[in-house]
């Protein structure tokens, strides 16, 4: 056991400018690249395409969501097992929104396509702390995410976005369909995300904090 006092977190950080220097073009290309309509509302998620991470789950949420936005759509970023993305696509038809579903595959574009979304939703039922919610943030979305691992860390419920009890489908897809019907809401979540990228999970702020961590153990050793 490691005593208390001994122990200091010191947050993962994204290059956030990364996420502002995309030019203004940018997303009404990405759409067409994705056979997307300017009006249809845009909702995504990058990661694995692992059962943990929540997929089943969105894939049943858009179906909700569907009911009130008909013209929805999902960005599928990641790749997976041939298997799992072949059940998603199985539940999706099932469920009627398969169209629906934008399968993207692996990507090294992330800045370009986030700017391309409207909202940023993760249903993970696993997380440690990830990464791509915070480029996410540092794009400017307002973001949906499931309240698992370091999730609540990052995203503050009612001022950058919206955390849910993993696993409340109905919860969840109320979430969206509020964020996703009022575009002035979404702005205002998402430039406090992009805030508080910069002020709390940036190079800028991380760096000296490891810096100065390691200066006190090497103090603590001579």
């Amino acid at each position: 056991m490691v005593a208390d006092d001994r122990i200091e977190v010191i947050h993962n950080f994204v290059d956030y400018k990364r996420f502002t220097a995309v030019p203004a073009e940018t997303p009404s290309q990405m759409r067409v690249s994705f056979k997307i309509q300017p009006s249809w509302p845009l909702i995504g998620f990058v990661g694995n395409v692992f059962i943990e991470k929540g997929w089943l789950d969105l894939i049943r949420v858009v179906a909700k969501v569907s009911a009130a936005v008909p013209d929805v759509r999902l960005l599928v970023v990641g790749e997976g097992p041939a298997d799992f993305r072949s059940a998603l696509e199985s539940e999706a038809a099932q469920l009627g929104v398969l169209p629906q579903i934008i399968w993207a595959g692996r990507r090294f574009d992330i800045p370009e396509v986030l700017s391309a979304l409207d909202l940023f939703v993760t249903a993970s039922h696993d997380e440690a702390f990830p990464l791509s919610s915070l480029e996410a943030m540092a794009s400017g979305l307002a973001v949906v995410a499931s309240a698992v691992g370091g999730l609540p860390e990052q995203v503050c419920h009612g001022e950058t976005g919206v955390l849910v009890t993993p696993g409340d489908l109905d919860t969840m897809a109320n979430a969206i369909v509020t964020l996703l019907c009022d575009r002035n809401q979404r702005k205002s979540l998402g430039e406090a995300g992009r805030r508080r990228v910069r002020e709390r999970f940036s190079p800028e702020t991380q760096l000296s904090r490891v810096e100065a961590a390691f200066a006190r153990v090497i103090a603590r050793t001579t």
